[in-house]
């Protein structure tokens, strides 16, 4: 059983010249006692990912389910 379930995630911020992507197309399963390690330059959406995890912020394209609740 997975506990984060995440396809095709997008999230895109608005900026001067269109939208700026964060997260393109995002495929994610991390699995009950998995360790996931997220790594990434500066920019690369890790941060925009787990505020998106945590519920913080709104996905602008896809879907994510955690322990079970969307």
């Amino acid at each position: 059983m997975s506990l984060v379930e995440a396809r095709d995630l997008f999230c895109v911020y608005p900026g001067a010249d269109g939208g700026v992507a964060a997260l393109q197309g995002l495929t994610l399963d991390v699995g009950e006692g998995e360790i996931c390690v997220v790594l990434g330059p500066s920019g690369s959406g890790k941060t925009t990912l787990m505020r998106v995890l945590a519920g913080f912020e709104r996905a602008s394209a896809g879907s994510i389910v955690v322990s079970g609740v969307e």
